[in-house]
């Protein structure tokens, strides 16, 4: 998970943009995460322009 992690955070610090990060460990079938919750609320919000992820 760390190399993935880098690798966003690379991909970020290149392009100069600001991010926040989400993290927690659970299914990807639940979408009651709290993470996941609050990453959704910050989108409706119009908050961030885009997200990047990844699936371990």
């Amino acid at each position: 998970m760390a190399k993935h992690r880098k690798r966003l955070l690379d991909i970020a610090h290149k392009n100069n943009w600001q991010y926040e990060i989400f993290q927690e460990v659970g299914s990807s079938m639940d979408e009651m995460r709290p993470e996941y919750q609050r990453m959704i609320n910050k989108l409706t919000d119009g908050i961030f322009d885009a997200v990047l992820s990844f699936f371990s």
